[in-house]
């Protein structure tokens, strides 16, 4: 009957060698797993970050019970005086705004084109 044992065996040089390329071999890989770990940590770290991000502005919005939006807004000119914008939101007419025109503006509506006025 034969068994085998773990019993310690003295390396050739050979052997030695052999198991020198494998240390740095091995070295090199825990160098590029652990780099490819940080890449994969930064990467989850900025999607929980937006995702935070996010879920402020739904709380936000959810406890105030409104937001921020782009809304179309009509600028009349030379409303409600001359020399004076107004800034109507399209989607309720609410007057939002009341403002000196520019003087680009002004050049532009020289003539108060009847169309803008309205």
């Amino acid at each position: 009957m034969l068994i085998e044992r773990k019993l310690i065996c003295h390396l050739t040089d050979a052997e030695l060698q052999s198991r020198g390329r494998m240390l740095s071999e091995t070295i090199a890989l825990i160098d590029q797993v652990q780099s490819a770990r940080a890449q994969v940590n930064k990467e989850f770290k900025e999607k929980i970050t937006g995702l935070q991000e996010e879920q402020r502005r739904l709380a936000a919005a959810y406890v105030n019970r409104a937001e921020e939006r782009l809304v179309e807004c009509a600028v009349q000119f030379h409303r409600p005086t001359e020399g004076v914008k107004r800034i109507v939101r399209t989607d309720t007419g609410e007057v939002i705004a009341e403002e000196p025109m520019t003087d680009q503006e002004k050049q532009l509506n020289l003539f108060g084109d009847s169309e803008k006025r309205n």
